[in-house]
């Protein structure tokens, strides 16, 4: 037998609803589900995407900390091995110092002369 063409909606078993209210809540649930499937995809995929996204900006962000440490690191003995050592301070220091007792030793002078003294 054909079936005949309803204007109310029916449900799955093909009984109509008891209410209009029910046909809506039914009709409602059928477009709802694919709906909350497709944004719970859409939402996974993105999630998804994000993580993968923020992994490779870590190992990028890890790998240009490991360059400028071994650039810190080349810069540091560029520094130790061209700027003043040690003895070469010393040597300018005992200068230095030789040149201020000099100036020490004139200055000494200079008030002995006028009937001064250091006190």
């Amino acid at each position: 037998m054909r079936q005949r063409f309803s204007p109310r909606p029916v449900s799955l078993s093909g009984e109509p609803f008891e209410t209009a209210e029910a046909a809506w809540f039914w009709l409602c649930r059928c477009r709802e589900l694919p709906v909350l499937a497709g944004l719970f995809l859409l939402i996974w995929r993105t999630r998804h995407e994000v993580f993968r996204g923020l992994e490779r900006q870590h190992r990028e962000a890890e790998g240009a900390h490991e360059q400028l440490r071994e650039q810190l690191s080349a810069y540091k003995l560029e520094v130790a091995q061209t700027y003043a050592s040690i003895p070469a301070l010393k040597e300018a220091e005992r200068r230095l110092t030789e040149h201020l007792v000099r100036i020490e030793m004139k200055l000494d002078g200079v008030a002995v002369r006028r009937g001064g003294g250091r006190t």
